[in-house]
């Protein structure tokens, strides 16, 4: 979002995925590739000030996964992934933020409508 209005929107089919942490997680390496690709075009047009650097994430094993600098045997099939997010995290490109799903602007459009 930039000045109240979406600039930047993604639907893309994703490969099975052995849990909804790990589907997450390979949708929040997404988010972050596109954010950072948004980082560097504004601050060639001198907008610097407006680059995202908080990227929405609404779960919590996500998050605690790329925050979380130990490697377990459960994680090491995302390992390429994990130290991507983990070093952007490092070196402040972006920030983690937790967000209730009920607050997430674009799972909206990723759910089911009620037959009413």
């Amino acid at each position: 979002m930039l000045a109240g209005s979406a600039i930047s929107w993604q639907v893309k089919k994703q490969t099975v995925a052995l849990s909804t942490v790990e589907s997450e997680y390979y949708a929040l390496v997404q988010a972050i590739k596109e954010a950072i690709w948004l980082q560097n075009l504004l601050k060639d047009l001198g907008m610097a000030k407006y680059a995202p650097r908080t990227i929405n994430c609404d779960n919590q094993g996500a998050i605690g996964l790329a925050k979380n600098l130990t490697h377990h045997a459960r994680t090491k099939h995302v390992d390429i992934e994990l130290h991507f997010i983990q070093n952007h995290i490092k070196f402040g490109t972006i920030e983690l933020k937790y967000c209730p799903t009920e607050n997430m602007i674009a799972d909206s459009m990723m759910k089911a409508l009620a037959r009413d």
